[in-house]
């Protein structure tokens, strides 16, 4: 079980979400992407990455961890936290449409709401509850002023 702990983490699953987008997108043939959708996949990809990059530098400079289910030692609200309060969650998402948006098959978008279901449950929700238990009155009036991942 501890073994788990350390494979679910957000990338791992995004990995995972890859292969069975990229699975998907070489069985079924039902709605193939015209070529221009490459660039959107591209732009949605580098979005993806900068968002979640510019977050991470954050947890980073401050010194507190940035491993789900670890204790922050600090409340992030300054650079993209000003604007959500899960830049990391919403870059990996913006990274898994532009990795569907390269595939030939587009029906493969069907797997990003999952995924996204699953950031806020097994991770954005809990995260939360943490933040909320540690940092009170602060947290609260930072979850009133920026939006979650959804």
């Amino acid at each position: 079980m501890r073994l788990l702990r350390h494979v679910d983490l957000p990338p791992v699953w995004f990995a995972l979400f890859a292969a069975l987008i990229e699975g998907w997108s070489r069985a079924v043939s039902i709605l193939t992407a015209p070529g221009w959708v490459e660039a959107l996949g591209w732009a949605a990809m580098a979005a993806g990455l900068g968002l979640a990059g510019w977050a991470a530098v954050f947890f980073l400079t401050l010194r507190t961890p940035i491993e789900p289910r670890h204790t922050p030692r600090v409340l992030i609200t300054a650079g993209p936290y000003r604007i959500s309060r899960n830049p990391i969650y919403r870059g990996l998402i913006l990274c898994l449409i532009g990795f569907a948006l390269l595939r030939p098959e587009l029906t493969g978008l069907v797997f990003v709401p999952l995924y996204a279901a699953l950031l806020i449950r097994r991770f954005a929700l809990p995260e939360q509850a943490v933040l909320a238990d540690r940092f009170g009155p602060e947290f609260d009036a930072w979850r009133r002023r920026t939006p979650s991942l959804i």
